[in-house]
């Protein structure tokens, strides 16, 4: 292998462009930068970019073809995100978002290094941007990277949806601005329904409210009590529906008594 040779290889495209798209997803993620911005550099991140870098660390030089580099780039990213997953499971790693945009970057950032450093000891070029007639059987490699693209991101929605469901409806207790008032609300769930608030001092009830809320609506209002009902603790209980089991509640402490 001549320097001339290597020297040709010290310029490889298609990997610069992933090293500078996976640097500026780390950063809009960590930073917060716009869903716009954000969300296609995340996606590229998670689908693409790590099965790439791999793809190009183990198989150096121009074997297969365009259409099939991606459908392998994307496959591969998903494996990696699985069994990185797994193994930060099994090591006690807490699985959260930037954890995720660590492992992912630094997965990206090695096989790149690495697919450059192969590329150049043996003089090889990567991929440069073109134009050329498309057989049917890699045009339908395309259709289906595309499909399968688009089923990993609408089964990891319908999974988040499983996993985390919708937030639950808010309920809320706090002492007012008067020495013996409060300040009792609520905020519906994302559908929204009939509810039933009920206060209470010790055993006896003081107030309930029947509420029908739309989604997520918020509903308050300010308590006026006396000093007997306040030097006990205050309970709010919320029912949903026509549950007679409260689904939350929250206990103001009482007021202090000024009485030497």
């Amino acid at each position: 292998m001549n320097t001339r040779d290597r020297s040709a290889a010290v310029v490889q495209l298609d990997l610069g462009v992933c090293l500078v798209i996976a640097l500026c997803a780390f950063f809009a993620i960590a930073l917060g930068a716009p869903l716009i911005l954000r969300l296609p550099l995340a996606a590229s991140l998670a689908l693409f970019i790590p099965g790439y870098a791999l793809l190009s660390a183990l198989m150096v030089g121009r074997v297969l073809s365009a259409p099939e580099q991606i459908m392998v780039a994307i496959t591969s990213s998903v494996a990696l995100a699985i069994v990185s997953g797994l193994a930060m499971a099994a090591l006690g790693v807490p699985i959260e978002r930037m954890t995720w945009v660590y492992v992912l970057t630094t997965i990206a950032l090695s096989g790149l290094i690495i697919a450059w450093i192969r590329r150049w000891q043996r003089g090889i070029e990567g991929p440069r941007p073109g134009f050329a007639r498309t057989p049917v059987r890699q045009t339908a490699l395309v259709v289906i990277a595309g499909l399968l693209l688009a089923n990993i991101v609408a089964a990891g929605r319908l999974i988040a949806s499983d996993q985390f469901g919708n937030p639950p409806a808010e309920l809320w207790l706090v002492a007012g601005s008067d020495p013996y008032g409060a300040d009792l609300g609520m905020r519906a769930d994302p559908d929204g329904g009939t509810y039933r608030l009920v206060l209470s001092a010790g055993s006896d009830t003081l107030k309930e409210f029947d509420l029908t809320l739309g989604p997520s609506e918020t509903w308050d209002t300010q308590l006026v009590l006396n000093p007997e009902e306040r030097a006990v603790p205050l309970v709010a209980r919320l029912y949903e529906g026509d549950s007679s089991s409260d689904s939350r509640y929250v206990v103001l402490q009482p007021v202090a008594s000024n009485a030497p």
